[in-house]
């Protein structure tokens, strides 16, 4: 990355990495951040459903905010601030976090199971803070409810995009992106249209399958004409 190159784009903007954004700094760039992804951990529908719940709710996600860094912070909602949704528009907060009830669902699903529960491996794609999450779910699970649970990192996004869409007795961290800054674009990944931005997240949730787990930053660079860059 350098200012020749960066004169070379063939747009206005465009997003870069981690390692990039840095370089970039220090030759004093033309920089942004844009919040335009969502971390969901996703249960497959295919868990019993007891258990789904048991592992959503167990998740204090408020306590993972600590590990998130300068770059990310807890999910309130299933929707980035890039998607700059309108004060009537906004869904209420989620507060999904009920241990007492997550346990009673835990025992039933034992119960029903007759103790033979599956063994879940939680598979995430991405960077350090990605990882450590992942990490702090499992252990979440190993200390509410004496779950262990493995934790796997997957090779590429597409690989954990296919696991989303064709595998079965799956959990995954796993994100959504918004690059497009439509918010009825962003819910058709969900196979969910027509629907207002409220509707949609109650319906994303009600299957309990999806948690909405911590926004992230995306990287962006302008080219030397573009002025005075604000993405807010």
């Amino acid at each position: 990355v350098n200012s020749e190159a960066v004169s070379k784009l063939n747009s206005d903007l465009a997003y870069i990495g981690t390692e990039e954004y840095s370089k970039s700094k220090e030759l004093e760039l033309q920089l942004a951040t844009e919040e335009n992804t969502c971390y969901f951990l996703y249960v497959s529908k295919d868990l019993p459903k007891e258990l789904r719940k048991a592992l959503l709710k167990s998740v204090n996600t408020n306590s993972l905010a600590s590990i998130l860094g300068e770059n990310s912070k807890v999910a309130n909602s299933i929707y980035p601030a890039s998607l700059r949704l309108t004060d009537i528009e906004k869904p209420n907060s989620i507060i999904s976090y009920n241990l007492e009830e997550a346990l009673g669902l835990y025992n039933t699903a034992l119960k029903n199971s007759k103790k033979n529960l599956p063994d879940i491996t939680l598979k995430f794609f991405g960077d350090s803070v990605t990882e450590d999450v992942s990490k702090a779910i499992a252990a979440h699970w190993q200390k509410n409810l004496g779950k262990f649970i493995n934790i796997e990192k997957v090779d590429s996004l597409s690989e954990i995009k296919s696991l989303y869409t064709f595998s079965e007795n799956t959990v995954l961290l796993l994100p959504f992106h918004t690059l497009c800054g439509s918010w009825s674009t962003y819910l058709s990944e969900f196979g969910i249209r027509n629907q207002t931005p409220n509707n949609a997240q109650k319906m994303i949730l009600s299957n309990y399958t999806m948690l909405p787990v911590y926004f992230s930053n995306s990287y962006i660079i302008a080219n030397e004409y573009i002025t005075n860059l604000d993405l807010t």
